[in-house]
């Protein structure tokens, strides 16, 4: 439990003024152009990666964390954090099919009736 406490008990001294998103990089590890450092993703690291990282720099990192109302910090193996995931891409998936469908030019309803018949002559 050792571990688990201090990825729990990390604290950002300093937040970097850059966005994630002006960061060059990937989901796990970018790099800041004005701190000229490498930033970490903790919630896209499991919470092993996340505490080899930490204890192999001493503590001295920058990082992105994510933390629960009760203090925890979210990995990316953690089951709340996973779960709250999947349902934000099924969100998503879900936002982007009803785009897609509002684009679709609309069948007039006698063109649906008619579509319908030739399916119901088609199987006889």
């Amino acid at each position: 439990m050792k571990h688990s406490a201090s990825i729990d008990r990390a604290r950002i001294a300093t937040p970097c003024p850059v966005s994630w998103e002006q960061m060059t990089g990937d989901d796990r590890v970018r790099f800041c152009d004005q701190c000229e450092l490498h930033v970490y993703n903790i919630s896209e690291l499991t919470r092993i990666e996340a505490e080899t990282l930490i204890a192999s720099t001493e503590g001295r990192i920058c990082a992105r964390l994510y933390r629960r109302a009760d203090g925890s910090v979210i990995t990316k193996d953690c089951p709340v954090g996973l779960r709250a995931l999947r349902m934000r891409v099924s969100k998503r998936r879900r936002q982007c099919l009803r785009r897609w469908l509002a684009s679709r030019p609309r069948r007039s309803a006698s063109k649906r009736r008619r579509n319908k018949r030739r399916l119901h002559a088609s199987r006889k």
